[in-house]
């Protein structure tokens, strides 16, 4: 795009983004389960009128500036400024912050209403504001500056580092998150 710096590039399975210097990002790619979070499941990227400034930046909510940025086997996060978190993609990673609807296999990001503000913050616990985040497959990271690590999403293989639980930490499933996330 014209005037745009990108400060931070990642990719992944079949897909990338790229954070920009005025904490917006903008990514590219397959689109499956709306990993690319711009409201709809388009893949966008193999013709010239996708890219540049025809290419829309994710929306992430008002007055909201990213500062890092991960993407994982089918879904992204974003870290903002205020150390909050934000997911997006694949449902099925359980790494997402939208509620789940009994039955609901839909994804966050193919649908203009999952984005912007509608799109909730991961609730990592209270009065925490994370540094970085990290990810992996199907599940995320987080790093405080205490020195903490929370994990959620997948857990079959015992990625989250919890020792012998094996219990997944769904984003979407409030019981798993926040002060109960280990």
């Amino acid at each position: 795009g014209t005037n745009l710096m990108a400060t931070k590039v990642v990719a992944s399975n079949r897909s990338s983004c790229a954070l920009f210097n005025n904490g917006k990002i903008k990514c590219w790619g397959e689109n499956d389960y709306g990993q690319l979070g711009l409201g709809d499941p388009n893949h966008r990227g193999s013709a010239s009128t996708e890219m540049g400034d025809d290419l829309p930046f994710v929306d992430l909510g008002v007055d909201l500036n990213a500062t890092d940025l991960v993407l994982g086997n089918y879904f992204a996060c974003a870290l903002f400024d205020n150390g909050k978190v934000k997911c997006w993609g694949n449902r099925h990673a359980s790494v997402s912050a939208a509620p789940d609807v009994q039955g609901d296999d839909s994804h966050i990001g193919d649908e203009p209403e999952d984005m912007g503000d509608n799109l909730p913050f991961v609730d990592l616990g209270t009065n925490l504001s994370a540094l970085s985040i990290s990810a992996g497959s199907d599940h995320a990271c987080a790093l405080f500056a205490e020195g903490q690590i929370k994990c959620w999403g997948k857990n079959d293989t015992g990625q989250l580092g919890l020792a012998e639980d094996t219990y997944s930490r769904s984003a979407n499933y409030a019981p798993n998150m926040g002060d109960n996330l280990p």
